[in-house]
């Protein structure tokens, strides 16, 4: 075995290999300027690397059959030696990368990765099943726009017969790259961190390459194995691709998570997805050409862009004809009133003649959909509770409505919305989580919550009513901290009535703290021991499980006095 070779051997740590050091960390022999042959860490010489060397570090990579993760990060590329064959050397060792026999996560950080070259080299990996780019700068591939070659062409990638993972973190488009030496030079790539989002200095992509990415998209959903895929940025650039390229990945036959988060999308980038969406559903029904179409999308995440009413009325379309897509992320998209009066239907139920509605679980915040918005929610868990008592061939309007878990938090609703959902929940018992945190509420809504909680309903588990709790007063309080001493079911509520802050005469921190200590006894199985179910095993497990609190284990001690009673059989420990 070689120095080279022990060299990276030592690197690997439990299967992982972190090329985050400097070359000379790695290969056996640097020389330098004066011509030695040295292995200090003297920052001050201009390395260069003897191609043998090279090529044996290459050999040591494609042979290790310990290896099963590779991180590359800026530090290592930018090292590489400077002049023309900057493009040979990255290449090569993306080459080699994708050569390691048992390869089976590549994540690259912090560098100028071009593209195509990227997509040539990964058939090769034959057990890579998740791949990131974070952080990066996508170029095309310098040599073919010198060439006249297509630098867009990513169908190396398509078909990859084990990819599973992609994601896309906090990227940036470079129009022409910049000649080899600057691949690795002193641009400073971490200024990727801090371009904020208000940022409108970067310049608009050109036209020829608004379609940059769409050949990538397109290769990546044809991979048979492709499970989730996650696209996020911070950039005020215009993205490299087009809507129709976009459309491709709603033709994933196997995509079960796709998050596009920060991506400024707008109604005319999601709207050619949403009708790809729904085709291809529609064909899945039908049992048309399943090859083309999708049917195992589950998760669809579009936090924070800009898809105001037209593109979220859109994505609820595509959602509703939907009979897998259990959870959907509208959060910070520009929802209007006028726009939730049409989403917010088209959510909450379905055609009986068409699909079964499965969302399971909606994120609304932060979308101004006010006090009418809450009632449609409102009627639609009221409605699909009373549909839920019939049996299905009796039903003709709607299928029931399933959501278990709502968030519309900030979305500006006040007492009326909040109070009307709290007297849906007294019918509804499906809802297991809801989120009214940071709205327009005071101490009514705390009110309507503590008596709707407090005996009729037994599903919810965690609830959110989040607000300055000036606006709150003792008997908003009194009555939540009624309710959870009730309510057995209840394990997550979230108020403002734990700090100790400031002044409060109203001593509403000792409402939150016996509060807390109820929702503990819940977690530990209050409701199993009240329903006369639990062993003394249960009783004394719970005793653990709260020990920290005098209070907890007095409550539990009076509730079951006969835990301090000794049986005769019982024997005293010496």
């Amino acid at each position: 075995m070689d120095a080279t070779t022990k060299r990276v051997d030592v690197s690997i740590i439990k299967g992982k290999l972190h090329l985050t050091q400097e070359p000379r960390e790695y290969f056996q022999s640097i020389k330098y300027d004066d011509g030695d042959v040295d292995h200090d860490h003297d920052q001050h010489y201009q390395n260069y690397i003897h191609d043998e060397d090279f090529h044996r570090f290459l050999s040591a990579l494609r042979g290790n059959h310990h290896i099963h993760y590779v991180l590359l990060e800026r530090r290592f590329v930018r090292n590489l030696p400077t002049g023309t064959s900057v493009s040979y050397y990255f290449a090569a060792i993306l080459e080699a990368i994708s050569q390691i026999p048992n390869l089976a996560e590549l994540e690259i950080w912090s560098v100028r990765v071009p593209i195509t070259t990227l997509c040539q080299v990964l058939p090769n990996a034959k057990s890579l099943f998740r791949l990131g780019l974070g952080l990066v700068t996508l170029t095309a591939d310098h040599h073919d726009q010198e060439e006249g070659r297509d630098c867009t062409d990513c169908s190396g990638l398509a078909h990859h017969p084990t990819l599973q993972y992609f994601y896309l973190s906090d990227f940036r488009f470079l129009m022409e790259n910049a000649p080899d030496e600057s691949v690795n030079g002193d641009d400073d790539d971490d200024d990727l961190v801090e371009n904020e989002v208000g940022d409108d200095s970067e310049p608009p992509v050109q036209p020829r390459y608004q379609t940059f990415l769409d050949s990538f998209w397109q290769a990546l959903a044809t991979c048979p194995r492709l499970h989730n895929v996650e696209v996020f940025s911070t950039q005020r650039a215009q993205l490299p691709w087009s809507p129709d390229g976009l459309a491709h990945l709603a033709n994933s036959s196997n995509l079960c998570q796709l998050t596009l988060r920060r991506l400024r999308l707008t109604s005319a980038d999601v709207i050619p997805f949403a009708n790809r969406l729904a085709v291809a559903q529609n064909d899945d029904e039908r049992g048309n050409d399943l090859s083309r179409s999708r049917s195992g999308l589950r998760v669809l995440n579009l936090h924070e862009n800009k898809l105001k009413d037209d593109g979220c009325i859109a994505i609820a379309r595509a959602v509703s004809a939907s009979n897998t897509i259990r959870e959907l992320d509208l959060r910070d998209n520009h929802l209007s009133v006028e726009g939730g009066r049409v989403v917010i239907p088209l959510l909450t139920s379905a055609t009986c003649g068409s699909n079964f509605l499965v969302l399971e679980k909606l994120k609304l915040a932060n979308n101004p959909i006010e006090d009418e918005g809450a009632l449609l929610f409102a009627e639609a868990l009221e409605q699909g509770q009373q549909q839920q008592q019939q049996s299905l061939s009796e039903s003709t309007a709607a299928i029931i409505c399933r959501l278990k878990h709502l968030d519309l938090s900030k979305a500006t609703i006040s007492d009326a919305g909040c109070c009307r959902l709290a007297r849906a929940l007294m019918v509804n018992s499906t809802l297991v989580s809801l989120d009214l945190g940071y709205n327009n509420m005071t101490n009514d809504t705390y009110l309507a919550f503590g008596d709707a909680l407090r005996t009729a309903n037994r599903t919810l588990v965690s609830l959110n009513l989040q607000v300055d709790r000036t606006k709150v007063e003792p008997s908003g309080c009194a009555a939540l901290l009624q309710m959870v001493e009730e309510n057995y079911v209840l394990e997550t509520l979230t108020t403002s009535l734990g700090s100790n802050r400031g002044y409060d005469p109203a001593n509403k921190a000792r409402y939150g703290y016996y509060i807390r200590i109820f929702l503990r006894l819940n977690h530990a199985g209050r409701r199993k021991l009240l329903e006369q179910r639990g062993t003394k095993a249960d009783w004394i497990k719970a005793i653990v499980a709260v020990q920290d609190s005098l209070h907890a284990i007095y409550y539990l001690i009076s509730t079951n006095p006969s835990l301090c009673q000794r049986n005769e059989n019982d024997t005293p420990e010496l």
